[in-house]
Protein backbone atom coordinates (compact mmCIF):
# COMPACT_ATOMS: atom_id res chain seq x y z
CA UNK A 1 0.00 0.00 0.00
CA UNK A 2 1.40 3.42 -0.67
CA UNK A 3 0.93 6.17 1.24
CA UNK A 4 1.06 9.46 0.93
CA UNK A 5 4.19 10.94 1.23
CA UNK A 6 5.49 8.23 -1.51
CA UNK A 7 2.40 9.29 -3.93
CA UNK A 8 3.79 12.85 -3.51
CA UNK A 9 7.56 11.99 -4.21
CA UNK A 10 6.11 9.54 -7.45
CA UNK A 11 4.08 12.90 -8.77
CA UNK A 12 6.76 15.04 -8.41
CA UNK A 13 9.31 12.13 -10.24
CA UNK A 14 6.57 12.10 -12.69
CA UNK A 15 6.25 15.77 -13.06
CA UNK A 16 10.05 15.99 -13.43
CA UNK A 17 10.06 13.33 -16.22
CA UNK A 18 8.18 14.88 -18.46
CA UNK A 19 9.67 18.28 -18.14
CA UNK A 20 13.36 17.40 -18.57
CA UNK A 21 12.38 15.37 -22.00
CA UNK A 22 11.56 19.06 -23.21
CA UNK A 23 15.32 20.15 -23.08
CA UNK A 24 16.56 16.59 -24.84
CA UNK A 25 14.23 18.00 -27.92
CA UNK A 26 16.10 20.81 -28.09
CA UNK A 27 19.29 18.99 -27.69
CA UNK A 28 18.37 16.54 -30.59
CA UNK A 29 17.70 19.08 -32.68
CA UNK A 30 20.55 21.21 -32.72
CA UNK A 31 23.05 17.94 -32.84
CA UNK A 32 20.94 17.14 -36.16
CA UNK A 33 22.80 20.59 -37.65
CA UNK A 34 26.02 18.96 -36.47
CA UNK A 35 26.75 17.00 -39.18
CA UNK A 36 30.06 18.13 -40.87
CA UNK A 37 31.94 16.01 -37.91
CA UNK A 38 31.89 12.55 -36.94
CA UNK A 39 30.01 11.38 -34.01
CA UNK A 40 32.33 10.13 -32.01
CA UNK A 41 34.20 13.37 -32.29
CA UNK A 42 30.79 15.16 -31.04
CA UNK A 43 30.38 13.19 -28.52
CA UNK A 44 33.66 12.97 -27.30
CA UNK A 45 33.48 17.32 -27.15
CA UNK A 46 30.30 16.90 -25.43
CA UNK A 47 31.61 14.95 -22.65
CA UNK A 48 34.26 17.06 -22.31
CA UNK A 49 32.08 19.80 -21.76
CA UNK A 50 29.62 18.25 -19.64
CA UNK A 51 32.72 16.71 -17.35
CA UNK A 52 33.79 20.39 -16.81
CA UNK A 53 30.50 21.57 -15.85
CA UNK A 54 29.63 18.52 -13.83
CA UNK A 55 32.93 18.24 -12.03
CA UNK A 56 32.68 22.02 -11.06
CA UNK A 57 29.16 21.71 -9.80
CA UNK A 58 30.55 18.65 -7.35
CA UNK A 59 33.32 20.69 -6.31
CA UNK A 60 30.89 22.97 -5.41
CA UNK A 61 28.81 20.94 -3.33
CA UNK A 62 31.68 19.24 -1.57
CA UNK A 63 32.68 22.38 -0.76
CA UNK A 64 29.34 23.01 0.89
CA UNK A 65 29.59 20.01 2.88
CA UNK A 66 27.59 17.51 0.41
CA UNK A 67 28.30 13.77 0.82
CA UNK A 68 29.75 13.85 -2.91
CA UNK A 69 32.15 10.86 -3.89
CA UNK A 70 34.07 11.64 -7.41
CA UNK A 71 33.98 8.15 -7.84
CA UNK A 72 31.29 7.10 -6.67
CA UNK A 73 31.21 4.80 -3.33
CA UNK A 74 32.65 1.73 -3.65
CA UNK A 75 29.77 -0.91 -3.65
CA UNK A 76 27.96 1.59 -6.53
CA UNK A 77 31.13 1.69 -9.00
CA UNK A 78 30.12 -1.74 -10.86
CA UNK A 79 26.59 -0.20 -11.84
CA UNK A 80 27.65 3.06 -12.10
CA UNK A 81 29.93 1.82 -14.65
CA UNK A 82 27.10 -0.56 -16.28
CA UNK A 83 25.15 2.67 -16.28
CA UNK A 84 28.07 4.63 -18.46
CA UNK A 85 28.65 2.12 -20.95
CA UNK A 86 25.13 1.71 -21.92
CA UNK A 87 24.49 4.99 -21.91
CA UNK A 88 27.34 4.97 -24.25
CA UNK A 89 26.07 2.74 -26.78
CA UNK A 90 22.15 4.46 -26.31
CA UNK A 91 23.84 8.01 -27.12
CA UNK A 92 26.33 6.56 -30.23
CA UNK A 93 22.70 4.86 -31.64
CA UNK A 94 20.17 8.06 -31.27
CA UNK A 95 23.06 10.28 -32.83
CA UNK A 96 23.79 8.11 -35.86
CA UNK A 97 20.30 7.56 -36.27
CA UNK A 98 19.42 11.37 -36.36
CA UNK A 99 21.53 11.42 -39.51
CA UNK A 100 19.75 9.56 -41.21
CA UNK A 101 15.73 10.28 -40.26
CA UNK A 102 14.19 13.04 -39.75
CA UNK A 103 14.04 14.00 -35.67
CA UNK A 104 10.24 13.06 -34.96
CA UNK A 105 11.05 9.47 -36.59
CA UNK A 106 13.87 8.92 -34.31
CA UNK A 107 12.91 10.27 -31.60
CA UNK A 108 9.36 8.26 -31.95
CA UNK A 109 11.38 5.00 -32.08
CA UNK A 110 13.75 5.41 -29.53
CA UNK A 111 11.02 5.90 -26.96
CA UNK A 112 10.07 1.94 -27.59
CA UNK A 113 12.45 2.10 -24.54
CA UNK A 114 10.13 2.94 -22.19
CA UNK A 115 7.72 -0.28 -22.51
CA UNK A 116 11.16 -2.12 -22.16
CA UNK A 117 12.30 -0.52 -19.69
CA UNK A 118 8.89 -1.37 -17.46
CA UNK A 119 9.56 -5.23 -18.05
CA UNK A 120 13.08 -4.62 -17.14
CA UNK A 121 12.20 -2.87 -14.03
CA UNK A 122 9.67 -5.90 -13.53
CA UNK A 123 12.37 -8.42 -13.65
CA UNK A 124 15.20 -7.43 -11.95
CA UNK A 125 13.76 -4.42 -9.49
CA UNK A 126 10.72 -6.49 -9.19
CA UNK A 127 8.61 -3.43 -9.65
CA UNK A 128 4.82 -3.98 -10.43
CA UNK A 129 2.80 -3.58 -14.02
CA UNK A 130 -0.21 -3.15 -13.22
CA UNK A 131 -2.92 -2.69 -15.93
CA UNK A 132 -2.21 1.55 -16.18
CA UNK A 133 1.07 0.61 -17.23
CA UNK A 134 0.20 -1.77 -19.92
CA UNK A 135 -2.96 0.50 -21.64
CA UNK A 136 -0.27 3.08 -21.58
CA UNK A 137 2.67 1.37 -23.32
CA UNK A 138 0.09 -0.38 -25.60
CA UNK A 139 -1.31 3.20 -26.82
CA UNK A 140 2.05 4.41 -26.87
CA UNK A 141 3.53 1.61 -29.34
CA UNK A 142 0.74 2.14 -31.32
CA UNK A 143 1.43 5.65 -31.81
CA UNK A 144 5.08 4.51 -32.73
CA UNK A 145 4.00 2.23 -35.30
CA UNK A 146 1.99 5.25 -37.16
CA UNK A 147 4.81 7.04 -36.86
CA UNK A 148 6.76 4.69 -38.61
CA UNK A 149 5.23 2.38 -40.54
CA UNK A 150 5.07 4.08 -43.84
CA UNK A 151 9.37 4.07 -44.04
CA UNK A 152 9.64 0.49 -42.39
CA UNK A 153 7.35 -0.49 -45.37
CA UNK A 154 9.40 1.60 -48.16
CA UNK A 155 12.22 -1.35 -49.39
CA UNK A 156 13.58 1.75 -51.24
CA UNK A 157 14.67 3.13 -47.94
CA UNK A 158 17.81 1.83 -46.71
CA UNK A 159 18.75 4.94 -45.03
CA UNK A 160 15.74 4.87 -43.14
CA UNK A 161 15.85 1.26 -42.35
CA UNK A 162 19.38 1.99 -40.62
CA UNK A 163 18.33 4.82 -39.04
CA UNK A 164 15.12 2.78 -37.24
CA UNK A 165 17.30 0.02 -36.43
CA UNK A 166 20.17 2.32 -35.03
CA UNK A 167 17.24 4.22 -33.13
CA UNK A 168 15.97 0.45 -32.01
CA UNK A 169 19.22 -0.24 -30.26
CA UNK A 170 19.22 3.27 -28.78
CA UNK A 171 16.23 2.33 -27.09
CA UNK A 172 17.47 -1.27 -25.54
CA UNK A 173 20.42 1.14 -24.38
CA UNK A 174 18.06 3.84 -23.10
CA UNK A 175 15.86 0.84 -21.23
CA UNK A 176 18.74 -0.54 -18.95
CA UNK A 177 20.57 2.91 -18.60
CA UNK A 178 16.53 4.02 -16.64
CA UNK A 179 16.73 0.49 -14.52
CA UNK A 180 20.43 1.29 -13.48
CA UNK A 181 19.37 5.12 -12.45
CA UNK A 182 16.58 3.04 -10.38
CA UNK A 183 18.91 0.81 -8.35
CA UNK A 184 21.21 3.58 -7.58
CA UNK A 185 18.36 5.58 -6.08
CA UNK A 186 20.27 6.68 -3.20
CA UNK A 187 23.36 8.33 -5.11
CA UNK A 188 23.60 11.63 -5.38
CA UNK A 189 22.23 13.00 -8.86
CA UNK A 190 25.49 14.49 -9.66
CA UNK A 191 27.50 11.56 -8.71
CA UNK A 192 25.83 9.56 -11.02
CA UNK A 193 26.32 11.82 -13.88
CA UNK A 194 29.91 13.13 -12.47
CA UNK A 195 30.77 9.19 -12.75
CA UNK A 196 29.33 8.87 -16.22
CA UNK A 197 30.75 12.17 -17.90
CA UNK A 198 34.17 11.11 -16.48
CA UNK A 199 34.72 7.27 -18.04
CA UNK A 200 33.06 8.77 -20.72
CA UNK A 201 35.51 11.32 -21.53
CA UNK A 202 38.23 9.96 -20.36
CA UNK A 203 38.04 6.10 -21.41
CA UNK A 204 35.42 5.30 -23.68
CA UNK A 205 35.34 7.93 -26.13
CA UNK A 206 38.99 7.91 -26.52
CA UNK A 207 39.27 4.39 -27.36
CA UNK A 208 36.60 4.96 -29.76
CA UNK A 209 37.95 7.46 -31.53
CA UNK A 210 41.49 5.44 -31.89
CA UNK A 211 39.21 2.55 -32.88
CA UNK A 212 37.57 4.66 -35.61
CA UNK A 213 40.69 6.08 -36.69
CA UNK A 214 38.98 9.50 -36.10
CA UNK A 215 41.27 10.58 -33.28
CA UNK A 216 43.94 12.53 -35.57
CA UNK A 217 41.67 14.75 -38.18
CA UNK A 218 39.56 17.24 -36.51
CA UNK A 219 39.37 19.67 -39.75
CA UNK A 220 35.82 19.90 -39.65
CA UNK A 221 35.62 21.73 -36.63
CA UNK A 222 35.01 25.38 -36.44
CA UNK A 223 33.56 27.86 -33.85
CA UNK A 224 29.74 27.72 -35.77
CA UNK A 225 30.24 23.70 -34.45
CA UNK A 226 31.49 24.12 -31.42
CA UNK A 227 28.61 26.56 -30.63
CA UNK A 228 25.86 24.52 -31.92
CA UNK A 229 27.59 21.71 -30.17
CA UNK A 230 27.62 23.39 -26.39
CA UNK A 231 24.07 24.16 -26.62
CA UNK A 232 22.78 20.35 -27.34
CA UNK A 233 25.07 19.86 -24.59
CA UNK A 234 24.12 22.56 -22.45
CA UNK A 235 20.27 21.36 -22.85
CA UNK A 236 21.41 17.71 -23.03
CA UNK A 237 22.87 18.05 -19.71
CA UNK A 238 19.80 19.93 -18.48
CA UNK A 239 17.56 16.65 -19.47
CA UNK A 240 19.96 14.46 -18.25
CA UNK A 241 19.79 15.49 -14.59
CA UNK A 242 16.14 16.56 -14.19
CA UNK A 243 15.12 12.94 -15.46
CA UNK A 244 17.75 11.95 -13.55
CA UNK A 245 16.09 12.93 -10.43
CA UNK A 246 12.58 12.11 -11.61
CA UNK A 247 13.65 8.45 -11.83
CA UNK A 248 14.92 8.55 -8.23
CA UNK A 249 12.11 9.55 -7.10
CA UNK A 250 9.23 7.27 -9.42
CA UNK A 251 9.74 3.94 -10.28
CA UNK A 252 11.19 3.67 -13.65
CA UNK A 253 7.91 1.61 -15.12
CA UNK A 254 6.01 4.55 -14.32
CA UNK A 255 8.85 7.85 -14.75
CA UNK A 256 10.19 5.97 -18.30
CA UNK A 257 7.11 5.91 -20.08
CA UNK A 258 6.43 9.90 -18.91
CA UNK A 259 9.77 10.89 -21.56
CA UNK A 260 7.12 9.66 -24.08
CA UNK A 261 5.75 13.28 -24.34
CA UNK A 262 9.18 14.22 -25.81
CA UNK A 263 7.57 12.63 -29.23
CA UNK A 264 5.23 15.43 -29.75
CA UNK A 265 7.51 18.05 -28.66
CA UNK A 266 10.13 16.61 -31.13
CA UNK A 267 7.44 16.81 -34.23
CA UNK A 268 6.79 20.43 -33.15
CA UNK A 269 10.69 21.13 -33.33
CA UNK A 270 11.09 19.39 -36.36
CA UNK A 271 8.08 21.49 -38.11
CA UNK A 272 9.30 24.67 -37.14
CA UNK A 273 13.37 23.94 -36.89
CA UNK A 274 13.97 21.75 -40.34
CA UNK A 275 10.49 23.10 -42.39
CA UNK A 276 9.41 19.00 -41.96
CA UNK A 277 5.46 18.86 -41.57
CA UNK A 278 4.53 15.56 -40.23
CA UNK A 279 1.54 14.02 -42.20
CA UNK A 280 -1.86 13.13 -40.41
CA UNK A 281 -0.82 9.49 -39.69
CA UNK A 282 1.89 10.53 -37.88
CA UNK A 283 0.33 13.26 -36.11
CA UNK A 284 -2.13 10.93 -34.71
CA UNK A 285 0.76 8.43 -33.57
CA UNK A 286 1.91 11.56 -31.44
CA UNK A 287 -1.18 12.66 -30.31
CA UNK A 288 -1.83 9.41 -28.83
CA UNK A 289 1.55 8.88 -27.25
CA UNK A 290 0.59 12.42 -25.44
CA UNK A 291 -3.41 11.39 -24.39
CA UNK A 292 -1.81 8.19 -22.95
CA UNK A 293 0.62 10.58 -21.12
CA UNK A 294 -1.56 12.91 -19.72
CA UNK A 295 -4.09 9.99 -19.12
CA UNK A 296 -1.82 8.24 -16.63
CA UNK A 297 -0.90 11.95 -14.76
CA UNK A 298 -4.24 12.33 -13.68
CA UNK A 299 -4.56 8.72 -12.87
CA UNK A 300 -1.82 9.03 -10.41
CA UNK A 301 -2.77 12.55 -9.45
CA UNK A 302 -6.25 10.67 -8.60
CA UNK A 303 -4.53 7.93 -6.65
CA UNK A 304 -2.52 10.89 -4.32
CA UNK A 305 -5.60 12.79 -3.81
CA UNK A 306 -7.44 9.17 -2.78
CA UNK A 307 -4.26 8.77 -0.36
CA UNK A 308 -4.60 12.10 1.17
CA UNK A 309 -8.62 11.66 2.01
CA UNK A 310 -8.48 8.27 2.95
CA UNK A 311 -5.26 6.54 3.22
CA UNK A 312 -6.07 3.13 4.39
CA UNK A 313 -8.28 2.88 0.96
CA UNK A 314 -5.73 3.44 -1.28
CA UNK A 315 -3.77 0.87 -2.89
CA UNK A 316 -0.16 0.89 -4.95
CA UNK A 317 -0.77 0.36 -8.46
Amino acid sequence: MANQAERSRELQGLALTAFGVQFSVLANSLIKTVSTVPVVQAMQVRFLIQWSLTASTSLVLRYQGKPIYFLGKPGHRLLLLCRALCFAVALLSSWSALRLIPVGDSTTIVYLYPVICGILANRFLKEPLGFSFWSQAGICCAGVLCVTGAGFLDVSSGSYQKGALLALVAAFGFASTNCLVRALKDVQTFEIQLFTDSVMAFLVMPLMLMATGNASDWSGWNLNVFGRLAGATGFGLCALLIVLLGHQLAPASKATLFTYLEVPSAFVVQSLAFGEVPGLQKTCGALLILLAAVYRFWDEASKSRKDTEDPLLAGGD
